[in-house]
This record gives C-alpha cells, structure tokens and sequence, in this order.
C-alpha cells in the first residue's frame, strides 16, 4: 500500500524575487548534497511561498510525492512525528515508537517533507534529525524563524525581499530590478488592472517597501487595501502605523512590522468583519463555516460577506480537500494577532469554552458512530480536527474545571486506537483520569476503559488490569451495563493477551451475556468474533466456525455489508485448518469485496496473508511467497510492525520448506529480539527455529531453540500448535529415542483426531522429509507428559 497522495498548497500568483535562494536550494535538493535543509528568517518573510516553489520544481526528483505538514497549529513538540505519520497516513505500531514505524514506513521511498513554522515546536528537532539518518530516501525542506542548530542540517537564510535603501538614487527603470517593488507593483495590478509604475507613484512604493522592509507578507497584506487607495493614500495609512524611527532594535520583525501592519489591516475592515477576525483566533488549524457559526457571536452579522472581505485583505485563506468541507484558515502571525486582539476583548474565556464544547459535542459523535457503517467518515472527521481537539483538552485542563477534557478524552479513546495513536491516547487519558474532577462517573469510566485497552497494547498490563476492574465497578455503579460489556470484553482482551485463554473465555462470555441480556447487538458481535478467535488459538475449529457463522448471521440480519469481510476471513481460515481449500478461497473472495468496498487497507492485507497461509497448506510454495510479501509490503507501507512479523514467520516457513536455509535464517533474524515478540509469535519462532535445526543438522541450536520451545508450550493456553510441538519433540528424538518418537507421533495422532484437524500437502511433506510418517504410532502420551518426555531425552 503506498503512502497517502501527496498534496501541496496551491498559489494563484507567481513567485517573485528569490532568484539566488530558488537556485541554491534547487541545487541542493536536485543533487542530493543536503537532505535536511532549513530556511530560516523573520516572520514574514515568504519562506514557505519558496519551499513551495522549490516543491513544484523537484517533483520528478522525489518519486514517491512531495508533502507539506503544517506545524503552525502544533503547540507540543510531541506531536510532531504524529503529524508527520499521520499526513503521510502511516500508523503508530503499539510495540514500536512512532520515528520507528516512520523509519520502516519510508525505508524505500523517495519523498520531499516540508516541514512548515517550525519554530514553537524545535524541541522535536533531534527527532527530525533521527529521522532523516535513518531514512535514507528522506529529505526534509524545513522552515522556520531559526536554524536548527542539529548536525547534518544546511541552514539557508530567506532575506526580506530588496528594495533601495534610503539615499540610494534610482529611475523607474532601476526599480525593476528590486523584487519588493516588483511584488507590491504586481499585487497593485491585481486590484486595479490599469495601475502602472510611474513617476507620481514611485515614491510612495519605495517608502512603503522602506517602511516594512522589503517583507513580502507585510506587502501583500498593504496591498491588498489597493483597490480604491493609490500608493500615496497606503502610505499616508500605513506610516501612522509604523514609526521606523522609535523602533525597539530588540524587537523582532513581528512585533515591529506585521504586528503594526496588521493592526492598520485590520482597522481599515467594516466593524462586522473586524468582529469575525478576532473570533476566529479562538481556532487552531482553521474551521469550517459550519463550526465557524456553532462557535462564534456571528448571528445577525453578515457571515458571508465577513469571510469574503477577510479573505480579500488576504487575513484569512481557504483550504479544501476532496470530499470535504472548504476550511478557512489563518496563517500564524495572522491568527497569533486575531489571538492577541480577542484576549483583551472580554470574551475570550467565553469564546473558548464555547469552542471547548463544540469538540466535546463532536466527540460525542464521534464515539457513537465510528463502530457503524459511516465510521471512517467520523474518523476522517476527527482527524481534521485534531488540532482543535488538542487546544480544547489543553484549555479545560489548564483553565477551566477539567470536565470537557475528561469528556472528549473519554468519547475518543477509540478513535485513537483506530488510528493508532496509542502514546498520544494514553497521554490524554492519564492527564485527564489524574485530574482531581470527579463530577462526572461516566466521563471517569470511560477514560478508564480506554486506558485500560490501550495499556494492553503498550504492554503496560498490570495498570491496564487496574484500570478495567476500576472501570467495570463505576459501570456496574452507574447501571449502565452496554458501557461495563466494554470494560469486560477489554479485560477479556487482557487475559487472552497474557495467555490465560481460560479466563479470557469466561469474561468473553459473560460479556456475551450481558450484550444478549440488554439487547446490544453490536456487541453481542464483537463478542462472537472474539470468542471464535480464542476457540481458533485453543483449536476447537469447530467451537470457533460456530462462533463466527453466528456473527456473520447477526451481521447480514443488520446488512452490516461493511463489517462482514472479518468473519468472512475467520470462516475462511477455519476452513484452511479443516484442508477445505475451494470453501477457504471463496470466503477470501467475499472479504476482499467487502474490505475493497470501503478502502480497508489494513485487512486487504489480511485477506493476502489468508490466502498465503491457504497455498502454503497446500505446498504451492511460489504463490504463497508471493500473496505473504505482498502482505508485507502493505503492512510495511503503514509501518505496521507486527502484522509484518506475521509475514516473516510465514516466509521464514516457506524457505524451509523449500531448504533455503540462508533465507529461512534471514526471515527469523528479522524477527529478533525474540523477547519483545508477542507470545504467540516467540513460540512460532521457537518452532521453526527447531525446524531449521534439524533440516541443517544444527546440534546446538537443536538444544537451544528446543529448550526455548518446550518452555513456552509448558506454560502457555495457546493449543493451535499443539501438534507441531509434539511432531517437532518426535523429529528431535528420532535419532537417539526411537521407541519415544513412536510416542510421540502417536501423542500427535490422538490431538488430530480429538481436534479434527486435517493433514496438509505441506505438513505431508515435512513428515516425509524427517522420516517421521514411517513411524508406526503405538500408545500416545498426554500433551505435557510428551514435552517431559522429550525434555528427558534432551538432556534439558
């Protein structure tokens, strides 16, 4: 699966000017002799109109898309890299940070990353640096108000624009040649079309360029008031604004020119509009016109004509991606001073806690709809509002009550887990469960239930234990039991998770229960599908088709068409363990229709994995390498870390089978350290590490990964390899216990019956490969009397 499509800000005007920094950072890009590059320079002065440029003209360079990642709304530097993932549409892996999904995900690409205003979050700039080290097909094109100061950084600095300096003689036709009056002359010509440079005029432009030094934002936004005033009258109005000569030399351009600037920009707007401008500062990352009018004091104000005229004096700009509402946005000085202005009117406390309850209604919606069949258009949603929701959490906590935040963090804990935002999740949630607000029980719950499923997948599993039992007994305090199913089926989660499959089919089921008992369908399939997966980690194929034919029924009761690809793949792979192989590829078939259908790249994957577990079954060795490495590859494209092991541990068994040794050994490297795997993946290592072993005649290792083996399955509930631990302990003692070997394949005959498992080509053939299918099975061993047995006869 490829990265997200790139997309980059579009400009209706030209560049002007930048001639010498265009060429210089074209080379640069162009021959690869910098790949972390910034352009640094005062506030206004048109560095991210240049990035942009250099963007459009490097295309063919960075094959794989170039893309701009807004940092102006980023407030925290720890939300840099989620950005970053998140613009580029790559997930956080639970058991890897995010610069390392990030890593993986660019490993092959070549992309240009435009990392724009980076100035209030250069704490993440190491990050930034970690990051193009490893990724060697990155470049970073940085902006921002000061170098980075990191190594391997090439720090360009973006001058104002030029223009003749006080007692330099120029002509009119001098003046084409300085880039500042060619900008103000073009803006002129935009706003009346017959304005031409002249001898009355030429003057008052140069003040005017003068005046705010050549900065290109000052100059677009003086020039956007030309319509009905000539360059005289501009600088008639803009010279009350700026005393050039009572400057503070410590001031920075900001707070000496654009702030100056826009205060006369602003003051020469109808009262109304001025009204609108200052309440749109309460936004971070822009709005919608809708949220716009939910939020501000805009009833009886003409709305429409007020962004118009916004959007006009170049105050305001408008964004819009497919499929989405236009958002009108500021760019940073501008919404810093609209801040500025809004926090000495008198309502900005207001204001914000009316912005503050919009994102706690809208995660309300968000945490009803995004399980149903709109869910990826609440998350979308969301997704674009992040930025909001970040600044709406960090007002209620900082100066209000808490309440909205622990409501929003509360509503949107799935959300998080749905994209993968598993660190910045259990930040929110931590921050707002440890506020002393104890107003609201369900707000409280609810974050402990979100703490607690998404501690799980960070590995944090004693807190997350505490936190679901906490959670279940507010549930239970409340009486509201479709909320305590989560809290259950999380703690089911949990246990299935640590390997007490036991105790994680009671909770699963008395989850079930309760769904059926109350009439929640929903999650009455929820708890369908998981107690199928835990009869199909416990082999009780049966239990489990049963299991997912009942979900599946639930599903098309509801014409939940969109759901029903998860039970179709789980029918599928139950029909792979029963060698029912044309039943299998017609559940795959089905899934992927349905995954397809609402773009679900995820489990597309999935299905390619499924279909490669099929052919491996059957030793069609070349379409199984072919259906796992495509899975790998979308899995990689995302940075999905553990779905990638999945493929690795397939791939690894493939190459044995097929004795390519060096291969198999490659595949298992990847998957080390062994320790940080999950439990099922460090048995199935162990597994096939044994195997390789014995197929080289590998006598250490035969101890050691044997060893490693025999422990995991003496302690573990997992029973799927159950067979193939003991058909391993019988080739491992074939050669010095013969009479044990026959044991023990009589061990694996008496599992195959009792589970009604089915004997593969490929299982076929490893038998034949280690002699063991000419072993005449007697009397069978119990499952932990063959692991004691072998253990024995090791030496272990």
């Amino acid at each position: 699966m490829p990265l997200l499509p790139s997309q980059l800000p579009q400009y209706a005007t030209r560049l002007i000017g930048r001639t010498r920094a265009r060429t210089l950072v074209l080379d640069l890009l162009l021959e690869a002799q910098a790949r972390l590059v910034t352009l640094y320079g005062q506030s206004g002065a048109g560095k991210t109109r240049l990035s942009l440029e250099v963007a459009e003209q490097v295309g063919e360079v960075f094959r794989d898309g170039r893309y701009f990642v807004a940092l102006a709304p980023v407030s925290q530097a720890q939300f840099v890299l989620p950005t970053i993932a998140a613009t580029l549409g790559v997930e956080e892996s639970h058991n890897e940070a995010i610069l390392d999904s990030l890593v993986l995900a660019l490993a092959d690409k070549q992309i240009l990353l435009i990392l724009d205003n980076f100035e209030q979050v250069a704490a993440a700039a190491s990050e930034i640096q970690a990051l193009v080290r490893r990724a060697p097909g990155l470049t970073c094109l940085i902006t921002s108000r000061q170098a980075l100061e990191v190594a391997d950084e090439t720090s360009i600095m973006v001058p104002a624009l030029q223009y003749p300096e006080v007692g330099e003689d120029y002509s009119l036709e001098d003046l084409e040649q300085y880039s500042a009056v060619n900008l103000f002359v073009e803006r002129m010509r935009t706003r009346q079309p017959r304005f031409r440079l002249s001898a009355d005029n030429a003057a008052a432009l140069v003040d005017i360029c003068r005046l705010v030094q050549g900065l290109p934002l000052a100059i677009e936004l003086i020039a956007a008031h030309s319509a009905s005033l000539t360059p005289q009258d501009l600088l008639f109005f803009v010279r009350n604004h700026l005393s050039m000569a009572a400057l503070n030399p410590k001031q920075s351009a900001r707070q000496a020119i654009i702030k100056p600037v826009l205060a006369w920009s602003v003051s020469m707007l109808p009262a109304d509009a001025k009204d609108i401008f200052i309440q749109l500062g309460v936004f971070a990352g822009g709005a919608t016109s809708d949220t716009i009018k939910q939020v501000g004091l805009v009833e009886g104000l003409p709305f429409e004509t007020s962004l118009n005229a916004l959007i006009d004096r170049h105050l305001l700009q408008t964004e819009q991606l497919p499929g989405q509402q236009p958002r009108f946005i500021m760019i940073d000085a501008v919404r810093e001073y609209a801040l500025e202005q809004l926090q000495k009117t008198g309502r900005f406390y207001y204001l914000q806690e009316r912005h503050a309850l919009h994102y706690q209604a809208l995660s309300e919606s968000v945490q009803q709809h995004i399980r149903g069949a709109d869910g990826a258009k609440w998350i979308e949603q969301a997704r674009g509002e992040i930025h909001n929701i970040r600044q709406a959490i960090n007002w209620s906590l900082e100066s209000s009550d808490g309440l909205i935040a622990q409501r929003i963090a509360g509503n949107l804990y799935f959300y998080w887990y749905r994209t993968s935002a598993y660190r910045e999740a259990v930040a929110w949630l931590e921050q707002t469960y440890q506020h002393p607000n104890r107003s609201d029980l369900s707000a409280i719950a609810r974050i402990a239930t979100g703490l607690g499923g998404l501690l799980i997948s960070l590995n944090r599993f004693d807190e997350a234990e505490n936190y679901l039992i906490e959670a279940r007994r507010l549930w239970q305090e409340l009486k509201l039991p479709h909320d305590e199913i989560s809290a259950i089926g999380n703690l089911a989660v949990l246990y299935g998770t640590l390997g007490r499959l036991h105790d994680s089919q009671i909770a699963f089921e008395a989850a079930l229960a309760l769904a059926r008992t109350v009439g929640n369908q929903q999650r009455e399939i929820l708890m369908l599908h998981n107690l199928g997966t835990l009869a199909q980690e416990r082999n009780q194929l049966a239990t489990a088709q049963a299991y997912f034919e009942q979900a599946l029924a639930l599903k098309q009761q509801l014409n939940q068409t969109w759901d029903m690809f998860l039970s179709q793949i789980n029918l599928g792979l139950v029909a792979v363990d029963y060698g029912r192989y044309a039943e299998a590829t017609q559940w795959f078939d089905q899934a992927f229709v349905n995954a397809y259908a609402i773009n679900d790249h995820d489990n597309l994957a999935y299905i390619r994995y499924a279909r490669g577990i099929a052919a491996a079954e059957q030793a069609d060795h070349a379409q199984a390498e072919l259906h796992f490495g495509e899975a790998e590859q979308a899995w990689r494209a995302v940075g999905n870390q553990e779905a990638m092991q999945r493929s690795w541990i397939k791939q690894a068994e493939i190459a044995i089978a097929t004795s390519n040794y060096a291969q198999a050994s490659d595949y298992l490297a990847k998957l080390e350290p062994v320790e940080a795997l999950i439990q099922e993946f460090r048995l199935y290592y162990a597994i096939l590490a044994t195997r390789l072993a014995i197929a080289t005649n590998d006598q250490a290792g035969m101890q050691q990964y044997a060893q490693s083996m025999l422990a995991i399955a003496a302690t573990t509930e997992l029973r799927r390899y159950d067979l193939m631990i003991v058909q391993h302990c019988a080739a491992l003692v074939a050669g010095t216990h013969p009479e044990l070997a026959v044991q023990l394949m009589a061990s694996a005959q008496q599992i195959r019956q009792e589970r009604g498992l089915y004997q593969s080509v490929a299982e076929q053939q490893w038998l034949a490969q280690t002699g063991l299918d000419q072993l005449e099975p007697n009397v069978a061993l119990s499952f932990a009397a063959s692991l004691q047995a072998t253990k024995t006869a090791l030496a272990l």
